[in-house]
């Protein structure tokens, strides 16, 4: 496809909505969306330029890549995993070429997942232009692309990821800081927690890991719980953590699990402060039990419950 034939099927009004707008914003079209206007950007005029620079001249139509080829797969697993495959080895050229014709799926949900597919290649590529291309997007696009990109980038190169994020205000770099922890669970709490202190962030970081260990409790209660253990965030906090966590441990694996929590906490203060609440949140569906399962422990101010 020829640059002429490219900008100028962008630049066709009829095709200016919100289904079509990607990469029609990139090459710095105003758009108009549900009577909202998308205002040109420099960023999004040298766009073109930086996807060109790989290679001095585009590739011929032969060699672009085509979505419409995946209509022969039987299912969207199959669909997805060839889309893997092609962007595994896309070239910026070939990225400019498969967002221009995303433009064509009819499918909102679909389009959606495709263009992010191809926004992520495109971070692995270049991330600062890819953040670019985001701003220029329109607006109720950009969160679902803009995470795209964070996620791929937090894989690629941390260290520049961490550096764009020092220079955000918070409002934008508190949502991503908690990306990075999240998409890079892979790595020791130790080292997102050193990571967010480089963005001033250790208190905020501790308090999303706790919230995560939480989350993750139905998965794997006991480790949550000594991890809440491990990282007290204060007496009262630790002790609605402990307490949420121990729930969903005994809604897991049922009552049994009630005393193993009793032994794994660490002394006696917090065994009265959370078993007795874990019994008192059960007792309101099923009072008997709770009754029951107070009167089997020695420590008397569980007891009391009963």
């Amino acid at each position: 496809m020829s640059n002429s034939g490219f900008f100028s099927a962008v630049m066709r009004t009829e095709r200016f909505v919100v289904k079509h707008a990607i990469v029609a914003g990139l090459l710095a079209a105003p758009i108009a969306i549900v009577g909202q206007q998308v205002s040109d950007t420099r960023a999004v005029a040298n766009l073109g330029e930086g996807l060109q620079s790989d290679s001095e001249r585009p590739p011929s139509d032969t060699s672009v890549p085509r979505l419409e080829d995946f209509a022969a797969y039987a299912s969207n697993f199959e669909r997805s995993l060839a889309l893997d495959k092609l962007l595994e080895s896309a070239t910026p050229w070939d990225i400019r070429a498969l967002l221009e014709q995303s433009e064509e799926i009819e499918h909102v949900d679909r389009r959606m997942d495709v263009q992010i597919a191809i926004f992520g290649r495109f971070a692995s590529i270049d991330p600062i232009q890819a953040m670019e291309a985001v701003r220029a997007a329109p607006e109720i696009m950009q969160h679902n692309l803009r995470e795209a990109v964070f996620r791929e980038w937090a894989h690629t190169d941390l260290e520049a990821l961490i550096e764009h994020a020092a220079g955000l205000e918070d409002a934008e770099q508190i949502p991503l800081l908690e990306l990075i922890l999240r998409v890079r669970d892979d790595l020791p709490e130790e080292r997102l927690v050193e990571i967010a202190a480089r963005i001033d962030q250790e208190v905020r970081a501790r308090s999303i890991l706790r919230t995560m260990h939480i989350e993750n409790s139905l998965e794997f209660p006991e480790r949550a719980l000594v991890a809440v253990l491990e990282n007290p965030a204060g007496d009262a906090k630790q002790v609605d953590e402990l307490t949420q966590v121990a729930l969903a441990w005994i809604e897991k694996d049922g009552e049994r699990i009630l005393q193993r929590v009793h032994e794994l906490l660490p002394d006696g203060q917090l065994r009265d402060d959370v078993i007795p609440r874990v019994l008192r949140s059960i007792g309101d569906s099923d009072p008997l039990w709770a009754i029951e399962q107070a009167l089997g422990f020695s420590d008397a101010s569980i007891r009391d419950v009963a």
